[in-house]
């Protein structure tokens, strides 16, 4: 699987049923925490499946919570995977590409190919973090001096 293809499934996984704009935020925290090395050793691989870091290749969401469902490195990346063998089939997936490439222009000071809405534009270099309150337990770090902006059912955090 290519880095993009990686991305791509990530953001599919952890935002599927957001808005295109939530699906480029998800892109802009791999790549906010790859620049920052930030639970990332800076390459898409060390940052998506880096342990615990985004649920989707770690955890299963059953019966109203998460559930550890992957043991160890092998597991993993056979279970991302099959994630991407599952996203690709899926009307969803030409937008996770997509989304991961604004996500790109977007860390390049370039233009985005849609017009985003007003809590977007509080995304900054600094925002590593999210998490949905309504499905997931609130971290500790999720704390409100650290909210940079709300995208649907997001929150994103700077850390």
């Amino acid at each position: 699987m290519t880095d993009e293809e990686l991305a791509a499934t990530c953001i599919a996984d952890e935002a599927s049923n957001q808005p295109y704009e939530g699906k480029v935020a998800v892109g802009i925290v791999i790549l906010n925490r790859m620049a920052k090395k930030f639970e990332s050793d800076g390459t898409v691989p060390g940052t998506v499946e880096k342990y615990m870091q985004f649920s989707g290749f770690w955890d299963d969401f059953v019966a109203g919570r998460y559930q550890v469902v992957v043991h160890g490195e092998v597991q993993e990346q056979m279970r991302a995977e099959h994630l991407h063998q599952e996203f690709s089939k899926q009307p969803i997936w030409n937008d996770c590409v997509r989304a991961w490439l604004d996500a790109q222009a977007w860390a390049a000071g370039k233009p985005l190919s849609f017009t985003p809405g007003p809590q977007f534009h509080k995304l900054t270099k600094d925002t590593v973090l999210y998490y949905n309150p309504r499905i997931a337990k609130q971290p500790a770090w999720a704390t409100l001096e650290k909210l940079d902006a709300v995208i649907f059912q997001h929150d994103f955090y700077h850390a």
